[in-house]
């Protein structure tokens, strides 16, 4: 039994050797580094631009806390691969295309902190438009890191799962939430004039907080469920329970409506079933 839970905790399909386990975290580390260089530089403007352009299913404040979760887990997971080289046996460095695409994604994210910070400018259009490009494409690649690490696989070992896996799948998880919320902001954006913002909302934000009122109404309803549906089903074509954590976090913390408690039950039912076939594989592994 002893021999049988080592084996599930440390053993993993395959390693990789060579330049990867180095040049890996190295581009990674670059990725994360840019990212804290652009909050570092122009993180106070980012509170002032959501508030401005608050949406219906804009999260509150408290939501972005998951950001205290996702730095340190991605510190600590460059620091373990890098350790992989002093002991594979124990570690998990994961392939070079995976870090690589984490590292476009986080260099995107410190761009988009820039050009985000532009929207409260008189004529914010197309800094917006940059900035929702580049939050895309930041989703876009952490998604494909995501698929390409395949971190939830019957055989992945429980250090390859914490200290890569969780961290890849619950940022790329929240970029897709903060993707969507940001095209809503510029579409909206090109609908009305920067004067018909409610301005700065509220430091400890309520259910009663003003929104921007949007000529799509349905869509902006709709949009947690559609987001709640598709993540969901990823989570579960991948069996990565992870995936779907930032989007259960995010519609908790939006002001409550009929389509928002479905769309949280939608969530929590993919994830369910993602964890219910994570560990059906692992049992039958």
């Amino acid at each position: 039994m002893a021999n049988a839970v080592y084996e599930w905790v440390m053993t993993d399909s395959k390693p990789y050797t060579g330049w990867q386990n180095v040049a890996g975290p190295v581009v990674l580390l670059i990725g994360l580094g840019l990212s804290v260089l652009g909050n570092w530089l122009w993180g106070g403007m980012i509170g002032d631009v959501s508030c401005r352009y608050r949406l219906s299913y804009s999260p509150y404040n408290q939501a972005f806390g998951i950001w205290l979760v996702i730095y340190p887990w991605f510190f600590a997971s460059v620091l373990f691969q890098f350790l992989y080289s002093f002991d594979p046996t124990t570690f998990y460095v994961t392939g070079f295309a995976s870090n690589l695409l984490m590292c476009v994604s986080w260099a995107s994210s410190g761009a988009w902190i820039f050009f985000f910070g532009t929207g409260d400018s008189p004529n914010p259009e197309v800094g917006l438009g940059l900035a929702t490009f580049f939050l895309l494409l930041a989703a876009l690649t952490a998604m494909s890191a995501v698929f390409v690490e395949q971190g939830f696989r019957p055989d992945a070992s429980v250090i390859r799962i914490l200290t890569v896996s969780v961290p890849f799948s619950l940022y790329a998880g929240w970029l897709v939430v903060a993707a969507s919320i940001n095209v809503g902001i510029f579409v909206t954006v090109q609908t009305i004039n920067g004067t018909d913002t409610v301005g700065l909302c509220e430091r400890s934000p309520t259910n009663s907080q003003p929104v921007i009122p949007d000529p799509r109404g349905w869509a902006d309803a709709s949009l947690p469920l559609v987001l709640a549906i598709i993540i969901s089903t990823i989570a579960i074509s991948q069996s990565d329970f992870v995936t779907v954590i930032p989007i259960v976090w995010a519609v908790y913390w939006m002001k409550r409506d009929t389509l928002k408690i479905i769309a949280m039950a939608a969530a929590t039912l993919g994830f369910l079933i993602s964890v219910g076939l994570f560990l059906q594989h692992r049992i039958g592994r």
